[in-house]
């Protein structure tokens, strides 16, 4: 009885072992005003992971071991900061990292009240048959406004979205869709520069699309703009992990590796594997 009662432990390590921890998704997205001719580079716990991030542009989602890390960003190629901030990533997770100018965030919108900010990001999958995201707002303002969300003749309104926040959207028809950004009665609203602060774009189905509000009107090189940034996003039924695509591979060295999530063959072969076992050890 002791062999049998063995042979169970070591096959139920076996199972143990085969089961992938789901990562924490990271990414970061340039509105540092001040530093709009210049590019940035994302760091965890001190180790450079994204660089040249160009002002205006996301970066890609990469996976980082879940546990609590110092988030940080500096001026590529050289050690200016930008700010570290210290975050507790969870199986699972995902995050935006937004850095931007000085004004400050709201209170319980966001992990941190200054640049860089820290948001919570959707990354599961919507409905077969629809799009969905949020909107990120970056610029240095201290307004309130609507985001507008065009196609054809459908609209979804977006009400109330504080400055420096993040506020997801519902479930909308994929295709050639039209976000604005409006005053909180609904009125066009017009940059330094006298243009709509308006974006195109055209999803898919199944797709994340996230709207990225930045800039900052006191100058005209950095008016404030529209980003519509789109990513595939599924689901790991096996693993209980959600996916995005363009997840950097990175070099395995801890706290950060690739994400591998773990396959139904491999958790049926060692479900198989439990029983063979156990069978081996009653029988003889």
């Amino acid at each position: 009885m002791s062999r049998a009662l063995l042979c169970v432990v070591f096959a139920l390590i076996l199972v143990s072992a085969s089961q992938a921890e789901c990562p924490a998704l990271v990414r970061v997205f340039h509105s540092y005003v001040s530093q709009y001719n210049s590019t940035i580079d994302l760091t965890l716990d001190g180790q450079i992971v994204v660089q040249n991030i160009a002002y205006g542009t996301a970066s890609k989602y990469f996976s980082v071991t879940p546990g609590i890390h110092n988030v940080g960003v500096v001026l590529t190629g050289t050690s200016t900061s930008a700010g570290v901030v210290k975050v507790v990533m969870a199986p699972g997770s995902a995050f935006t990292v937004g850095v931007t100018g000085t004004s400050v965030g709201q209170p319980g919108q966001v992990l941190f009240s200054v640049s860089p900010f820290v948001f919570q990001s959707r990354v599961l999958p919507p409905n077969p048959d629809s799009f969905v995201g949020s909107v990120f707002r970056l610029d240095e303002s201290n307004t309130k406004r609507n985001l507008m969300i065009t196609k054809g003749q459908i609209q979804s309104l977006v009400p109330f979205i504080a400055p420096k926040s993040s506020t997801p959207y519902a479930d909308q028809v994929p295709g050639r869709v039209v976000f604005q950004i409006l005053s909180l009665n609904n009125q066009t609203v017009l940059n330094v520069n006298d243009d709509l602060e308006l974006s195109e774009a055209t999803p898919s189905a199944g797709q994340l699309v996230d709207v990225f509000v930045y800039g900052d009107d006191s100058n005209v090189q950095t008016a404030v703009s529209l980003k519509i940034v789109s990513s595939g996003a599924t689901f790991d039924k096996s693993a209980g992990c959600p996916l995005v695509d363009g997840s950097g591979v990175l070099i395995p060295i801890p706290p950060i590796t690739s994400f591998q999530p773990c396959s139904g063959s491999i958790i049926n072969i060692s479900f198989i594997l439990v029983i063979a076992v156990t069978l081996l050890a009653f029988v003889f």
